[in-house]
């Protein structure tokens, strides 16, 4: 699942994240897996800001995907663990976006 902060009326400089999460059993035990970050630029259009949202998600995504199936990623107690392997998935983000693991 993947959750988008809503990209109106945000001044510059705040962040959109792009967080995939893993579901364990009930929705209240989502474990975040990565985060992207986009910053809202000075001058963003709407359209601007969502084709750098898109491309995180086309970064961050089949990579949290590989991961987990690639079992790099486990979760417990709403949290996920993400190894050295997966973490090296997500070197070299596109311009514009910046990678967190919250775990």
């Amino acid at each position: 699942m993947t959750t988008v902060k809503t990209i109106t009326a945000m001044p510059t400089g705040t962040p959109t994240l792009i967080t995939p999460a893993l579901i364990v059993g009930a929705i209240a035990e989502r474990a975040a897996i990565v985060q992207a970050h986009v910053a809202v630029e000075p001058g963003d259009t709407n359209d601007a800001l969502a084709a750098r949202v898109l491309r995180g998600e086309h970064f961050i995504l089949p990579r949290a995907v590989a991961a987990l199936a690639a079992g790099e990623i486990t979760a417990a107690g709403g949290r996920a663990t993400v190894g050295a392997a997966a973490r090296a998935r997500f070197d070299a983000p596109p311009a514009g976006v910046r990678v967190s693991f919250p775990g």
